[in-house]
């Protein structure tokens, strides 16, 4: 059961930068926060907590699953909800109230039932649908018909069904908004899914995973599909390699920001994969990057015919073909249309990364999260390392990130890769190792007397 343990109320004052800090030690390894308006939801082994965001203080009894259940995912959903999925009973999901009243539970698996293997979920408001990203897991039984991607329905009358391309949920055909690799690379070919993000045309995942089925190296790469839910997944389905510097370095985490023109731009950071540490700090602008290189990657398969189409863990190789259709431009951010054909081969593999634009490297940091918030006209930079110590700094959209604050946290612990930052308050909400933080770095302002004497004396750039 939960107990306070601890809590701490105190104002640090650095280089002219004051901080509020609280925290609260919950006595057990925490997995997810979630924040939601003036309540924290905490999840720690086999326990979900709410917590007051202002002062983190236990608003409701600790809701308890199953023992050694892990969250997997914990997102709000609409009218505050609470969706979440777990690892107990082979990786359930379910749908609560605020005050942890239960509404609905899936009666099937969902996601990995381990600690370990990885889990992501992108919400598609519009469509009331959720898309996941599975790794395989071989505990238990069912693991088998669990998909590696998944579109899912948040409608509480078909809740967790994968749709089908003609919306029909009494039955799951060959169209359905699914991929599975075949069942002879089914246990053999682990993809892990670390990030997953949408644009207007398509859904995107990136991955860690073997290079190709001899599995002698582990690469990043960038998985895209149709957004348009009348294609199936497989048909319009897509990957090609990401490298920041070089192969020896894989993606730890990512995340979307938005430059000064309103596009949209994919930062990643990337660590050493022999795992001896270091930072590196990569970006791509989506349209031009990205968009580009899978149009160039289809057009060197179907303009050309140079190549085979790949991907032998989905399905059985061949080579590419050249089609009339893609013998002229195409001016259009949507080629979707162009991509479904009976003519063409899929799905389709690329082997030429996309490069990134290097920010930030570091050989000797070790870094848990680095995350990236835009707060007025700038882009805030959080980075957590293993040792439980967070920099602050502000990102310039050139090629600098001008680092101003750092500070080591009580735990000394890995800081959670669930960053949480509240734009309205100035103030951080993230945890390290058992504790959890609210962490506000407003008092500096507030205690100026002018604008001008906030922004003179001061390198807090909330003033």
């Amino acid at each position: 059961m939960f107990s306070i343990l601890f809590l701490s109320y105190f104002i640090l004052t650095t280089n002219s930068l004051s901080i509020n800090i609280i925290d609260k030690d919950l006595n057990k390894s925490i997995d997810k926060i979630l924040f939601n308006e003036e309540n924290l939801y905490i999840s720690t082994n086999n326990i979900l907590h709410r917590l007051s965001s202002l002062t983190l203080n236990k608003t409701l009894t600790p809701l308890e699953f199953p023992k050694n259940s892990h969250i997997k995912i914990l997102l709000t959903i609409s009218n505050d909800k609470i969706f979440l999925c777990g690892t107990y009973d082979q990786g359930l999901c379910q749908i609560l109230d605020k005050n942890f009243q239960f509404i609905i539970n899936s009666t099937f698996p969902i996601v990995a039932n381990d600690p370990i293997n990885s889990t992501i979920a992108l919400i598609i408001p519009e469509k009331n649908l959720i898309y996941f990203g599975v790794t395989y897991t071989n505990e238990g039984k069912y693991r088998w018909q669990i998909p590696n991607i998944s579109g899912r329905s948040l409608n509480i009358s078909r809740f967790m069904k994968i749709l089908s391309v003609n919306d029909n949920d009494d039955m799951i055909s060959h169209d359905d908004l699914s991929l599975r690799f075949m069942s002879r690379q089914q246990t053999t070919f682990i993809v892990q899914y670390i990030y997953s993000f949408y644009t207007k045309n398509y859904i995107y995942f990136l991955t860690n995973q073997p290079n190709d089925n001899e599995q002698k190296s582990l690469i990043t790469k960038i998985i895209r599909f149709c957004r348009e839910t009348s294609y199936s997944i497989i048909r319009t389905y897509t990957e090609i390699p990401l490298k920041c510097v070089n192969s020896d370095w894989i993606l730890k985490t990512a995340d979307i920001i938005y430059n000064r023109n309103n596009q949209q731009i994919l930062i990643g950071y990337f660590t050493r994969k022999d795992g001896t540490g270091g930072t590196n700090l990569c970006s791509w602008n989506i349209q031009n990057d990205i968009d580009q290189a899978f149009e160039d990657n289809y057009r060197t398969c179907y303009s050309k015919g140079i190549g085979q189409r790949g991907l032998e863990f989905i399905k059985p190789n061949e080579p590419c073909r050249k089609d009339e259709s893609w013998s002229i431009p195409i001016n259009d951010n949507n080629i979707c249309p162009w991509i479904i054909s009976d003519r063409l081969p899929y799905p389709v593999g690329g082997t030429t990364p996309v490069r990134g634009r290097l920010l930030y490297e570091n050989i000797i940091e070790n870094s848990s999260v680095i995350k990236m918030y835009s707060f007025n006209s700038m882009i805030l930079v959080f980075q957590g390392l293993t040792n439980g110590t967070f920099k602050l700094g502000l990102f310039d959209f050139e090629v600098n990130i001008n680092w101003f604050y750092s500070y080591q946290l009580s735990t000394q612990a890995s800081i959670l890769s669930d960053i949480i930052f509240d734009k309205n308050l100035a103030t951080f909400y993230l945890a390290s190792g058992t504790k959890v933080y609210r962490i506000s770095f407003l008092g500096d302002c507030t205690s100026r007397l002018s604008c001008d004497e906030c922004l003179s004396s001061s390198n807090n750039p909330w003033c």
